[in-house]
């Protein structure tokens, strides 16, 4: 049963998007359902797990486990954008060190006031 749902021809009404359809055991139709919603407009509602400057470590349930996410404000065009990022990040210059492939034992904050 998809209670509240829209689907016409495989689309979604991101209006009527739940947390039980996100929930649906059927893994295609999660993943058309958060297409169809916008994967950033989702995890961006999520839990602040930390927060340095304008970047966050987010985090999110989705069916049996919790997505993680960077969420990171552009300096120039004020743009927002949202990175997945793995459980094992638990702090924000984790999750960017993880992103730019940053060197254990280096820090992507020092590596920026470097080059500037």
């Amino acid at each position: 049963s998809r209670e509240g749902a829209n689907l016409y021809w495989g689309l979604v009404n991101p209006g009527e998007i739940t947390e039980q359809m996100l929930n649906d055991e059927n893994a295609e139709l999660r993943r058309v359902i958060l297409s169809a919603y916008g994967i950033d407009r989702y995890l961006a509602a999520g839990e602040v797990l930390d927060r340095q400057g304008e970047y966050v470590l987010i985090e999110r349930p989705l069916k049996d486990f919790r997505m993680r996410a960077l969420k990171m404000v552009c300096a120039s065009t004020d743009a927002v954008y949202v990175s997945p990022v793995p459980p094992s990040c638990v702090t924000v210059t984790e999750a960017l060190n993880w992103k730019y492939q940053i060197p254990e034992g280096m820090d992507y904050f020092d590596l920026v006031k470097i080059e500037t």
